[in-house]
């Protein structure tokens, strides 16, 4: 099980973007306007934001996060789900950039089910008009952290 001091440092992530209008950034707890607006335009209301690097918080080598990262891609791709590409930014700087997705339509539980696969300790994710929310994979550290 994650300890508090991991999960407080996802919610001090700046999880980024690259829309085709920008990089936009998403905070934990904060609502992601710009993001809406490419969401709303892919005709979805929710999104998620996952990566396949370093699971379960190990940190694993370059080329090996690279492969993950590509897996991840090309799942979604076989889903036929639209994403963009972003990386997660720690705020301490101790932690090296994660490569991720934002993927429009992504249910919450779908991500989770991603995240699993992924073997990810948690994944972001948001409705339109709300604020982005963290949320660990495992159903037991979501009970602890309610």
């Amino acid at each position: 099980m994650l300890n508090s001091e991991v999960i407080n440092a996802y919610r001090r992530t700046t999880y980024w973007v690259e829309l085709p209008t920008g990089e936009v950034p998403i905070r934990i707890e904060q609502p992601t306007p710009h993001l809406d607006a490419w969401v709303m335009a892919q005709g979805c209301d929710c999104w998620a934001y996952l990566t396949a690097f370093n699971p379960q918080s190990r940190l694993l080598s370059a080329s090996e996060n690279a492969v993950r990262q590509r897996e991840l891609e090309c799942e979604l791709t076989s889903l036929g789900r639209s994403y963009c590409r972003g990386r997660g930014v720690g705020d301490d700087g101790q932690w090296p950039a994660e490569q991720s997705c934002c993927v429009a339509g992504l249910d919450e539980q779908a991500a989770i089910a991603l995240g699993r696969r992924f073997e990810q300790a948690a994944v972001v994710v948001g409705r339109v008009h709300e604020a982005a929310q963290l949320v660990l994979c495992n159903e037991t550290a979501n009970e602890a952290q309610s």
